[in-house]
Formats: structure tokens, sequence, C-alpha cells
């Protein structure tokens, strides 16, 4: 599905663009966003997304840092670095 309106923000980048595409998380399952082609191609997740599923994964027992290791490292996310003490 591609959304277009000129008031659209893609979830990942914040910035206002004329076409997003709808796509499920990966890093929080079942939750819709709308990205921008940029995103999309980069395979980016909004960076509060990543922080939410760390803190999940966190209450369930597992190590935050390992459940984001894919975003974490190859950095797939715009903002500051993601911190431990977010996570927990």
């Amino acid at each position: 599905m591609t959304a277009t309106t000129e008031a659209m923000i893609c979830t990942s980048c914040r910035k206002p663009k004329a076409s997003l595409k709808q796509k499920k998380s990966k890093a929080l399952p079942g939750v819709q966003m709308y990205l921008c082609q940029d995103c999309l191609e980069n395979k980016r997740e909004p960076r509060g997304f990543l922080v939410l599923a760390g803190r999940q994964a966190a209450d369930r027992g597992e190590n935050p840092v390992d459940a984001l290791a894919y975003w974490i490292k190859s950095h797939r996310y715009l903002g500051e670095p993601i911190t431990l003490r977010e996570l927990t």
C-alpha cells in the first residue's frame, strides 16, 4: 500500500514525504509504520521502536543488545547511538 499526501511524515526519519509505503515493523511485530523510499531501501526502523523492543526483551529476561544486534551493529536507524541505559 502506498500513501500519497503532502502531510505524511516518515515514521523512521521523521521527514515529510509525498509518498510513503506501509510496512510492518520487524523490531515490534504487529506495529505498522510508514516509510519513505530511502528508509525502506536501507531497512531502517524508528529509533523509538528499537528502544521499546529492547525494553520488551529485557522484561522477558533476554539480553536487549542481543535482541537488537541486527539494527544496532549496522546502525539501521537514525539518531544517536542507543545506549544500554535506554534499554533497561
